[in-house]
C-alpha cells in the first residue's frame, strides 16, 4: 500500500480536460448518430431514422446509459449501418462501465492511481526557488509536459505556485527513499532533476535512481550547492552518468566572462579584487577567476566572518593558483572598521579596484555597494543577489554598480538539452 504520509496533490489545468476518452466518446456517439441517420432500425423503437436530428442525437447519447433507453437490438435498415449500430451498442456501455470503474479506483486510492497513469513525465526533487526557476524555463518550451515534484516538506511555500502556476503534480516524501522512488514510474520518465537543498540526498537519490532505472543515465540532472563537493565527485562513475551542476558556478562563470574580464581588459593594469563574503558564491567566483582570468589581476583580498576556516577549506579542496598575491581579512561586511582596514590594504596602487559583494545577505550587499560607489569613483562594484529585483536594477544604474542576479543567470543558463525529452 502507498505510505499514508505520502500525499499527492493534483491540479488538472484547463488544457487537460479534453482527454483521449472524450475523443472516443465523441466518435462512438457520431457512429450511432450516423447509423440512425442512414436507416438503421431497432427492434423496440421503429421510426428513429425518420425522426428529427435532435431526436436521433438524443437516442445516440442514450446508448451510454447502462441498459440504454430500451431501444431493443439493431434490426432492419442497410446492412452496413446496422453493423455500425451494433458496434456503437457494444462500445457505448463499455466506455461508461470503464469510466465507472476508473472513478471507483481513484476514490479508493487516488495517489497510486494518478502515479500509475503517469508517463513521459519530468520528475523533480525539491520544491524551492531553484525548482520554480527550472519550471519557468521548462514551461516556456514544453507547456503540456507532465511534471511530478517530490518535496520533503509538505508545507513548502513554493508548492502552491508549482501546482497552480505551472500545473505540476506534487508528492510529499523523501526522494532518497527507495520505496518512494519505486512509485514514480521512473522507467517511463523523460528526465529526473534533483534540486533539493541537501547535496548528499541528491547524490544518494541519483545512485538509487540509476540502480532502479539504468536507462536514465545521461538524463539525470543533479544540483550540488557545495563547490568543494562538486569538485570531489567530478570523476566518480555516478557523476559521469549524470549532468552535475552548481548554480553559483553558472553565475560566477558568466560574471567573469561578461563583467570582470572586460573590466580587466579596459583598465590595462593588474587589478586588485576584493571578494567580500567567501561563502559558496564567493569561492566559486575565485575558482572562475583562477580558471578564466589568471594574469589579468594582481591581488585578491578575501573577507569573511569565518575567513580562516573557509580559506583553508578552499585551499585544500580546490586550490589556490600561484599567479597572484592573496590575503585574508576577518570581518563583517557591515562593519565600518573593516572598510578602513581594506582601504589601507588597497592603497593608492589600485586605480580601479574590483569589489565582489558576495555575502548571503542581499540587503548588506546593496548597502555596501551604495557606499563603495561614493568612496571609489573608478571601482567596479558587483552586487550578488538571488531573486530578480526591479528596484536593485534601477538603483544599480544610478549608483554605478553591477547587479549579479543568480536567478536570471540560472534561467538563461539552463541548456536546452536539460529541458528536452
Amino acid at each position: 500500500m502507498l505510505d499514508p504520509h505520502v500525499v499527492l496533490s493534483k491540479v488538472v489545468p484547463v488544457w487537460r480536460w479534453i482527454r483521449w476518452r472524450s475523443v472516443v466518446v465523441g466518435l462512438v456517439w457520431l457512429l450511432a448518430f450516423l447509423a440512425f441517420s442512414f436507416g438503421a432500425e431497432t427492434s423496440q423503437r421503429a421510426g428513429i431514422p425518420s425522426a428529427a436530428w435532435f431526436v436521433r442525437a438524443y437516442y445516440a447519447v442514450g446508448l451510454f446509459v447502462l441498459g440504454g433507453l430500451d431501444l431493443g437490438l439493431p434490426e432492419g435498415g442497410p446492412a452496413f449501418w446496422r453493423r455500425a449500430l451494433w458496434v456503437a451498442f457494444v462500445l457505448a456501455p463499455t466506455i461508461t462501465a470503464g469510466a465507472l470503474i476508473d472513478g471507483i479506483l481513484q476514490a479508493i486510492n487516488p495517489q497510486r492511481w494518478a502515479l500509475r497513469r503517469m508517463k513521459h513525465h519530468f520528475v523533480i526533487a525539491g520544491c524551492g526557488k531553484l525548482t520554480l526557476h527550472y519550471l519557468k524555463r521548462l514551461r516556456e518550451i514544453h507547456p503540456l509536459r507532465p511534471v511530478l515534484i517530490v518535496e520533503l516538506e509538505s508545507d513548502s511555500p513554493s508548492i502552491k505556485e508549482a501546482r497552480e502556476v505551472y500545473g505540476a503534480y506534487v508528492l510529499s516524501g523523501n526522494i532518497a527513499s527507495r520505496a518512494l522512488l519505486e512509485l514514480l514510474q521512473l522507467d517511463t520518465a523523460e528526465r529526473v532533476v534533483l534540486l533539493t537543498d541537501d547535496d548528499l540526498a541528491n547524490l544518494n537519490a541519483a545512485s538509487q535512481i540509476l540502480a532502479l532505472a539504468p536507462s536514465l543515465a545521461g538524463r539525470l540532472i543533479v544540483h550540488l550547492s557545495d563547490l568543494q563537493l562538486r569538485h570531489a565527485v567530478t570523476t566518480t562513475s555516478l557523476a559521469l552518468a549524470c549532468e552535475v551542476f552548481n548554480t553559483h558556478q553558472l553565475a560566477a562563470e558568466r560574471l567573469v566572462a561578461r563583467t570582470l574580464g572586460p573590466h580587466f581588459e579596459a583598465t590595462g593594469s593588474q587589478d586588485t579584487v576584493v571578494i567580500a563574503g567567501f561563502g559558496r558564491f564567493g569561492q566559486t567566483v575565485l575558482d572562475a577567476l583562477q580558471r578564466h582570468a589568471l594574469g589579468r589581476f594582481e591581488r585578491v583580498i578575501l573577507v569573511d566572518l569565518e575567513i580562516q576556516r573557509k580559506a583553508n577549506a578552499f585551499g585544500a579542496r580546490v586550490g589556490y593558483a600561484p599567479d597572484y598575491e592573496r590575503s585574508s581579512i576577518l570581518g563583517d561586511l557591515r562593519d565600518p572598521a573593516l572598510w578602513a582596514t581594506l582601504e589601507e590594504r588597497i592603497g593608492q596602487s589600485a586605480e580601479a579596484p574590483v569589489f565582489v559583494l558576495a555575502s548571503s545577505d542581499d540587503k548588506a550587499n546593496l548597502k555596501t555597494a551604495l557606499w563603495l560607489g561614493q568612496k571609489y569613483a573608478n571601482a567596479l562594484v558587483v552586487v550578488r543577489h538571488f531573486q530578480a529585483s526591479s528596484f536593485i536594477a534601477e538603483v544599480a544604474t544610478e549608483a554605478r554598480f553591477v547587479p549579479c542576479c543568480e536567478a536570471e543567470v540560472l534561467i538563461e543558463s539552463f541548456p536546452v538539452s536539460w529541458l528536452a525529452p
